[in-house]
């Protein structure tokens, strides 16, 4: 990374080409508006292009709708961003099934790419078809990472999450029936665990979830955090324990509990 008097010159040199604004916070800048607006008008115009040439960097690279956005701020984004890439796409396709088949198929091939290599197209996707569709029922976002998508209120009835890995979402529906539930001993962490094996991992304020895998086969009956946070111990129906690093969300660890 650049030293930090590198990084200061550099954004006192945009301040006085009057490329940034001072933000409202002490220390804080944006850009300006007219900058900003030129800016969101070339991502929304090469995100058009790169869905239908199949060249994906900005989609993988930039988050579209980000769940962690305030409100409004998400709003904006999917109001300025997200419904005007559809409206390219519905431009550069003849019939809204055409659209809907072509983010279908990119889906298909993210499906078959690493976590890392996926970035935020997954989500941005879902954000797409979110915005054509009004719904997401029936859709398979099964094996895929999505991060930062804002699930709050949309109809997912009958559709895939199996094997995707969930990251840093907000959402108001489950997926499957609950069988545990349990808080970390300060509070960091909630989780749940469903009658199909999976866990779902949420942050403090119980609405973003962080993590969601599926950890076993059968239904976990029971879940537990260590003291420390750090871990996550999950009993189930298949005869396994397995412990979770929470600090890596990995397998750590498993025992046979029959007796």
């Amino acid at each position: 990374s650049a030293p930090r008097h590198r990084l200061l010159e550099a954004i006192e040199a945009l301040y006085r080409r009057s490329l940034i604004d001072r933000g409202r916070d002490k220390g804080t800048f944006a850009l300006q508006s007219v900058v900003l607006e030129y800016v969101t008008a070339r991502l929304i115009v090469e995100v058009g292009e790169e869905i239908q040439s199949g060249k994906l960097d900005r989609l993988i690279e930039y988050g579209l709708e980000l769940a962690h956005s305030r409100e409004y701020v998400r709003q904006t984004q999917e109001r300025l961003i997200v419904s005007m890439v559809l409206n390219q796409l519905r431009i550069r396709y003849r019939r809204p099934s055409e659209v809907e088949d072509r983010l279908t198929e990119l889906l298909a091939h993210f499906r078959q790419t690493t976590e890392a290599e996926q970035g935020y197209a997954p989500a941005n996707l879902l954000a797409l078809l979110k915005i054509l569709r009004g719904h997401l029922r029936g859709l398979d976002f099964s094996n895929l990472s999505i991060r930062r998508a804002s699930l709050q209120g949309i109809d997912m009835q009958d559709a895939s999450f199996s094997g995707a890995m969930i990251l840093d979402s907000t959402f108001t529906q489950i997926f499957d029936a609950l069988m545990a539930v349990a808080i970390s001993p300060k509070g960091k962490y909630w989780a749940a665990a469903s009658r199909s094996g999976e866990i779902w991992l949420w942050g403090a304020d119980g609405l973003t979830l962080q993590r969601a895998w599926r950890a076993h086969v059968e239904t976990v009956p029971t879940i537990a955090f260590s003291p420390d946070e750090r871990t996550l111990a999950t009993g189930s129906w298949d005869s396994t324990l397995k412990l979770w690093d929470l600090t890596l969300v990995s397998y750590s660890g498993q025992a046979d509990t029959r007796a």
